[in-house]
């Protein structure tokens, strides 16, 4: 992780101070686990965030799942990491943009080859973007059309 990308977002996690005029920028992995596993996370930034535009990198595949969450505000569609590094990342203004890196990529200390030693994959992902450890359940959201769909198949609890 850049040293800017790494003290601004320690800076602004500690301070919690107000980023109401900011925008929040996640790069996460392009897995559908990474996604479910990092959703507390959106929980976790609306809540110390509330007013900042919180937006999520995904690949096109996964872009409604993102969409439905409550506390996202916009989908950045991606189809590799590489998009990000090349063609997003290089027009984004820091100045008003706090960056979230979880790919593991640029993190001298939680890294792709370390990273199951500091805990679950969302723990992983915390620490590697020096934010606290977040431990939550993820939560899935879906439409009524499918929530009722699932409810007409009479699951066991």
């Amino acid at each position: 992780m850049s040293e800017k990308f790494f003290s601004e977002t320690q800076l602004l996690i500690e301070s919690n101070r107000n980023v109401s005029n900011k925008n929040v920028i996640v790069v996460q992995p392009l897995g559908l686990g990474d996604l479910v596993a990092t959703e507390p996370l959106s929980r976790y930034l609306r809540k110390q965030y509330p007013q900042a535009k919180i937006s999520w990198t995904s690949s096109k595949k996964y872009r409604e799942i993102i969409e439905l969450n409550p506390n996202i505000d916009s989908v950045i569609e991606i189809e590799s990491i590489l998009d990000w590094h090349k063609s997003i990342k290089p027009n984004i203004d820091l100045d008003n943009t706090l960056v979230i890196d979880l790919t593991l990529a640029e993190n001298p200390k939680v890294n792709v080859l370390n990273y199951y030693f500091y805990g679950s994959l969302l723990e992983s992902f915390c620490l590697s973007a020096n934010l606290p450890k977040l431990c939550k359940q993820p939560r899935l959201y879906a439409t009524k059309d499918v929530k009722n769909s699932v409810k007409k198949l009479a699951l066991p609890s």
